[in-house]
């Protein structure tokens, strides 16, 4: 049910591409609904996650300028900012428990790039959520299940192509 309304949220949001203020604050309370009804580990591996959601999700992490690894690091969002780009991390990495969903965050161009860039958006907040989400991509950790429950062998094919 929540992911139903999270997808209806998000579906509104990306067809109306931000032109109206409420569907990206109505998308935002969907969120956080979802996060505080699903647990960290996530929705159960078998649900089929709609693609509209998660492309509102990448979307709306903040795309931060490329620069040079020496570079230093750039100054730190706000704690309202960095809290919201925490909530959506959080609810993308809920979401890729998911067999398909790790295949779909892949498939678009900008996702591997908005997501590693959030490593160094300047708070250390945002990057150990972002570290987690990458750690969900490239194959889970102490205790990931999903690879000894897939007998078609998609997960670690996801997993190698991620990598």
């Amino acid at each position: 049910m929540h992911l139903k309304h999270l997808a209806a949220a998000a579906k509104d949001a990306v067809s109306e591409g931000g032109s109206i203020p409420g569907s990206r604050a109505k998308l935002w309370r969907r969120i956080r609904e979802f996060n505080a009804c699903i647990p960290y580990s996530g929705v159960p591996p078998n649900i089929e996650v709609p693609e509209v959601t998660l492309m509102a999700l990448i979307t709306m992490l903040p795309s931060t300028p490329n620069l040079p690894p020496e570079s230093p690091p750039l100054p730190p969002p706000s704690p309202k900012a960095a809290a919201t780009v925490m909530g959506f991390i959080a609810c993308l990495r809920r979401l890729l428990a998911s067999r398909t969903a790790a295949s779909h965050v892949m498939s678009f161009p900008a996702a591997v790039g908005r997501i590693m860039a959030l490593l160094r958006n300047g708070s250390e907040d945002v990057a150990a959520e972002a570290a987690g989400l990458v750690a969900v991509l490239i194959g889970g950790g102490p205790g990931d299940t999903n690879i000894l429950m897939d007998s078609k062998g998609e997960q670690h094919a996801t997993i190698m192509h991620t990598k």
